[in-house]
Order: structure tokens, then C-alpha cells, then sequence
């Protein structure tokens, strides 16, 4: 008899704590498609170079380095400490405010993960969607869980200096939070 009351308690306690795991599961949110945008401005001054034969060279480089933060978002902010899990769908970019000559060329790279993407071709005006792999989102999702952020690397040529523009890049991504956490 004390052998199945002991059972009994031991399969008591065990129900208990499950089903506080499991209520505390249901207490999961799953924010779909959140977005969260760098408006990155890139200005270059620097004089065109000539190729040797006194010809100014069609071709200058940028390169900027900019930070998009979960904690940038209003819906995202009050979960930031509470996150379980990130899926990403995309991550775009959109040239714009370009008033003379042409980006001939947009590489973006997610430091320090060392993953380069090149944006070819790069349309004025248009949002970009960067191709990156399955694999690649998955340890790009794991960069921005475990930090909060994904910092990235833009770097270009332009055909005319100077010049002044803007560089839109949006992470699109699934987020599990749970506020019981």
C-alpha cells in the first residue's frame, strides 16, 4: 500500500511539473513577418581617380558599416529579453535617394560571420532581396537571437562623385517570444 501511495505522489509531482511546462508553452506568442529597417546614409566625396592615362576612372569604391537592433522595434522592445526563437524570411536592401549617377555595384556582408552577398544587379528605387541560403539564415537567425542585433558591411562602387545616398536594409523574420520567460 505505501509502495502505491509513493507512486501516486512521484505521478503527481510529475503531472504538476509538466503541466507547467506545457501551460507555460502555451504562453508562446509567435509575431509573424516583423520587420526591422537601418536607413543607412553612404556619401562619397572623394575625387575620381584617373587610370594613368589622364582619364577619370568611371569607378569609386563606399564602404559603410551599420547595425539594424531588435530593440528597435516598438512591437519587438518589451520582448527583447524574452525571445526563444527567430525565423528568418528575408533581408532586403533598397537603394534610393540617388540624384546623380548610378551604384554599378552592392556587395553586403553580415560581420562577423564573414557571409558575403552580392546584389547584382542593383536597381535604383527597388526593394533588393538578398539571396542568401536556408543554412545561411539559419546562422544568421542565431547571430541576431544570441545578440539582438545583426551588424552589416555595405560596400560599392559608384560612377560619379560626389554623390549622396541611401541604403534601406530590412530584416524580415518570424519571432517566438514567450512573456512568462
Amino acid at each position: 500500500m505505501k509502495t502505491i501511495k509513493k507512486l501516486s505522489l512521484v505521478f503527481a509531482l510529475a503531472l504538476i511539473f509538466t503541466s507547467c511546462d506545457a501551460i507555460k508553452e502555451l504562453a508562446d506568442i509567435k509575431l509573424k513577418n516583423q520587420k526591422i529597417s537601418k536607413d543607412v546614409e553612404i556619401t562619397v566625396n572623394a575625387p575620381q581617380l584617373s587610370n594613368g592615362a589622364g582619364i577619370i576612372a568611371a569607378a569609386t569604391p563606399f564602404t559603410k558599416t551599420s547595425t539594424v537592433k531588435i530593440s528597435e522595434s516598438e512591437e519587438l522592445e518589451e520582448y527583447l529579453s524574452k525571445i526563444k526563437e527567430i525565423t528568418l524570411n528575408k533581408i532586403t536592401c533598397k537603394v534610393h535617394g540617388v540624384q546623380s549617377g548610378d551604384v554599378q555595384s552592392l556587395k553586403l556582408t553580415v560581420s562577423p560571420l564573414n557571409i558575403v552577398k552580392t546584389i547584382n544587379p542593383v536597381v535604383i528605387d527597388q526593394e533588393i532581396e538578398v539571396p542568401f541560403t536556408d543554412s545561411e539564415f539559419k546562422t544568421v537567425a542565431k547571430q541576431l537571437l544570441d545578440l539582438n542585433e545583426l551588424e552589416f558591411k555595405l560596400e560599392g562602387v559608384v560612377n560619379k562623385t560626389p554623390i549622396t545616398f541611401y541604403i534601406l536594409v530590412t530584416v524580415d523574420a518570424d519571432f517566438v517570444v514567450n512573456p512568462l520567460d
